[in-house]
């Protein structure tokens, strides 16, 4: 960074000494008496001055109109890469909603902000991490979560590192705030939780987001907050938005299916060894 600032520095540093040797030369020519070959020079130094001056504006001026349709294509490879990530991760955050709200909503969707309002948030906390996760292969939300979250974090740490000085600073801050989110470092650590209750014998439902509302808050917080930089940067077509989610009964997971129920934490007793 510091080399460019200092390269622009001499750039401007010699057009202003162009411009002066053009504005010194050109003003001794009409000055000077037309008598001997000194006006001459002086007019021939002023005119050659401004023509390398002419020359050198023009051509910076079509580096520079290429280099910014370079920095507007990457920039958009960046959006749309950017917009697949938040949509993968708008269709986690339904399947979660999906799974733990007790019925249809009464009302649909229109905004991504009307979706992950407080009504998400207190409906998501009773989500059973041991229950089956709307995927194939079977596995449990334990693992389909800490896979997801994960892979979100990865999508956006690789936009950063290959097209970060296109998207500018305020986008990368945008996106390694969403990286920092208080929930993926905790649903990552999830599972841990699981094992260990394995070990000691304990069996039970995981509602390991309950009174988790700052967790969950925060989060949604950051997500909209990615979404809403990425479709102020887009265009409408390519914005990130709920078409595609699907409220269907017939489409995994069904209403409720992986809500919390009533039962209270048990422990297992350890296999009695047949003498």
């Amino acid at each position: 960074m510091q080399g460019v600032v200092n390269l622009r520095v001499l750039q401007i540093a010699g057009y202003f000494a162009l411009v002066a040797i053009a504005a010194v030369g050109l003003s001794l020519s009409v000055a000077l008496p037309t008598e001997g070959g000194s006006r001459d020079f002086w007019l021939n130094l002023g005119t050659e001055a401004s023509g390398i001056l002419l020359a050198v504006v023009l051509i910076d001026s079509l580096i520079r109109l290429r280099e910014q349709r370079e920095t507007n294509r990457y920039r958009r490879l960046a959006l749309l890469q950017t917009r697949r990530a938040l949509h993968e991760h708008l269709r986690v955050l339904v399947q979660m909603y999906k799974a733990t709200a007790p019925r249809r909503p009464p009302s649909t969707y229109h905004h991504v902000e009307d979706l992950l309002a407080e009504e998400f948030i207190r409906t998501v906390q009773f989500l059973d991490f041991a229950a089956e996760a709307p995927i194939v292969p079977r596995r449990d939300w334990f693992s389909y979560l800490n896979e997801t979250f994960g892979h979100l974090d990865k999508q956006l740490d690789r936009i950063i590192a290959r097209y970060g000085p296109q998207l500018g600073v305020e986008a990368v801050e945008v996106l390694q705030d969403m990286i920092d989110s208080r929930l993926s470092w905790f649903i990552r650590l999830a599972p841990s939780i699981k094992t260990v209750d394995q070990q000691e014998g304990f069996n039970r439902a995981y509602g390991v987001l309950m009174g988790g509302d700052d967790l969950l808050r925060d989060h949604v917080d950051r997500f909209l907050k990615v979404v809403k930089f990425h479709n102020r940067q887009s265009n409408v077509s390519e914005c990130v938005t709920l078409v595609g989610q699907s409220w269907r009964d017939d489409v995994a997971p069904r209403f409720g299916t992986s809500r919390l129920g009533r039962d209270a934490p048990r422990r297992v007793p350890p296999r009695q060894s047949v003498p």
